[in-house]
């Protein structure tokens, strides 16, 4: 468990290595089997955009300045998506070991990185739907 609580995205096959090191000898079904009566499952991580805590001070300065701005007001700004790279290897099967209500937390979501940074909110324009967010 304290492995697991460590390294969320450790394999079922890693954490049986580990347990053979120390010399007790467990199939990877039961090392599944332990961890999921723990309320521990094998998940697919969330995705969400890799943040610097500066990104993280824009996007809620952003908020604040924006927080009791009329719909008509937001419906002029022009939203875009972002564009996710595969910067930290290929996506599939990729699981983390997670509790219900955990899906969000930092250690177990994968990162994503948005092509050319993150926007810089204090620069986005909302009178005009031609601006454009720029990185």
């Amino acid at each position: 468990m304290k492995i697991v609580d460590k390294d969320p995205k450790i394999t079922s096959k890693e954490l049986q290595s580990h347990l053979a090191g120390t010399g007790k000898t467990v199939d990877v079904s039961t090392v599944r089997l332990y961890l999921n009566r723990e309320g521990l499952h094998g998940r697919v991580p969330r995705m969400k955009p890799l943040l610097k805590p500066i990104h993280k001070e824009k996007r809620l300065e952003f908020a604040r300045k924006h927080i009791d701005a009329a719909q008509a007001e937001l419906n002029n700004i022009l939203w875009s998506e972002e564009t996710k790279l595969e910067l930290f290897g290929v996506n599939d099967n990729r699981f983390v070991w997670r509790k219900s209500g955990e899906a969000l937390l930092e250690k177990i979501t994968l990162p994503t990185v948005k092509h050319g940074a993150v926007p810089e909110y204090d620069k986005v324009k909302t009178r005009t739907i031609s601006t454009v967010v720029t990185a």
